[in-house]
């Protein structure tokens, strides 16, 4: 793997996008429609600026304030419309409302109860958020909706296991 990040849409041709930091790795990126979350190997996690239908490069990357999360590496990412779901090094998920990183947004992450499951990533489209563990087993989280964008519980799905998952509204 090269670190490059490449933006694209399905009539222009790929562009290159300079990295968020000089110091550190991106590990993971995640984004939805006009947002691009970033995080790098010390878990800081950028937000790139400046995106738009007609512009999908952008024009900067701001870091996003972390100091709710000292102490708490964060490697994994996923943005829906409800907000951004995350994954720490020692398995624990998370939950940021909004994916934008302007000051009409709440800034706080919120722990997400996981019973003592430690997954290695979740993915989150609308009110669809599933997860996988270090066992490959595979999670739906139950109860999820506008009103509770964090959702109620994570749920087993019997049968089906797998690497990496990942969650779309639309196949």
């Amino acid at each position: 793997m090269s670190g490059e990040i490449v933006c694209f849409t399905r009539s222009s041709p790929p562009r290159p996008l300079e990295p968020p930091c000089s110091q550190g790795r991106v590990v993971d990126i995640a984004a939805t429609t006009n947002v691009l979350w970033a995080v790098d190997q010390s878990g800081q996690i950028h937000v790139r600026e400046g995106l738009a239908r007609d512009d999908v490069t952008g024009t900067h990357w701001q870091a996003l304030n972390m100091t709710q999360m000292s102490g708490v590496l964060l490697c994994k990412l996923s943005c829906s419309d409800r907000g951004v779901w995350a994954v720490d090094t020692t398995g624990t998920p998370w939950f940021r409302t909004g994916c934008y990183a302007g000051k009409d947004t709440v800034q706080a992450w919120v722990k997400v109860e996981s019973n003592n499951l430690k997954f290695r990533e979740v993915s989150a489209a609308g009110s669809l958020v599933w997860g996988v563990d270090g066992r490959n087993c595979v999670y739906v989280r139950t109860g999820v909706s506008y009103s509770l964008p964090v959702g109620a519980d994570w749920e087993h799905v019997p049968g089906l296991q797998c690497l990496h998952v990942r969650a779309a509204q639309e196949a």
